[in-house]
């Protein structure tokens, strides 16, 4: 598997709060590649990428933090090449959320391009298989990108190291977050955790801190 994590600052946020954008992909040299919550930090995807195609962008949720370096990717999605994947019941906070942060422009050319999931639903990207796992609680539409074969997850802000997302936020739910925790727990003690913010993790380490109650 091709994994390389971008760690940036949110320069909208200016305040030093960081986030984790991943470009992944299989083993092979010249496989196309994904990108995962690109909310800051274009010229280092760019660089990653190189000369390989993308063949798609992935967010986990709606929140400016996990999809603002949308505005300098434009060349990549807008001509729709290049699908911008949401769960379908984040896609209007998506928008939302882009409005709120003077991104007007930029909502309106991205709505009739971004592609709804639904739980369940599977993305290649060359050989690599990501499995949708719906995870509400942070957002309503917030998701989790399984790779089993891999052992890993992309966690989003669903599950981080030692705890969990916020539920405080619009279209959040402590209830839903439980039920979500409790699906995370089901995944082997195997799987690395790769969450929106800070460390990477495990299932195995979380089972005993964050979804030691479910």
């Amino acid at each position: 598997m091709f994994l390389e994590v971008i760690t940036t600052p949110i320069k909208k946020f200016n305040n030093g709060y960081t986030m984790n954008c991943y470009v992944v992909g299989d083993d092979s040299a010249n496989s196309a590649l994904g990108i995962v919550d690109p909310g800051d930090g274009a010229a280092a995807i760019l660089k990653i990428v190189g000369t390989r195609d993308v063949s798609c962008i992935i967010l986990t949720h709606r929140h400016i933090d996990h999809t603002a370096a949308l505005v300098e990717l434009r060349e990549l999605w807008e001509a729709g090449t290049v699908p911008v994947y949401v769960h379908e019941l984040d896609k209007d906070g998506v928008l939302s959320e882009l409005r709120k942060w003077n991104e007007a422009e930029l909502a309106s050319v991205l709505e009739s391009k971004l592609v709804t999931l639904a739980d369940g639903a599977r993305l290649s990207i060359g050989e690599l298989e990501l499995a949708v796992l719906h995870t509400p609680g942070h957002s309503a539409g917030s998701m989790c990108l399984y790779a089993e074969n891999e052992q890993v997850l992309f966690s989003g802000d669903t599950i981080f190291y030692g705890t969990t997302g916020r539920t405080d936020l619009e279209s959040g739910s402590p209830a839903q977050m439980q039920a979500s925790l409790r699906k995370l727990a089901e995944l082997p003690d195997e799987t690395t955790i790769y969450p929106g913010h800070d460390l990477p993790t495990s299932i195995a380490l979380e089972r005993k801190r964050a979804l030691v109650e479910y």
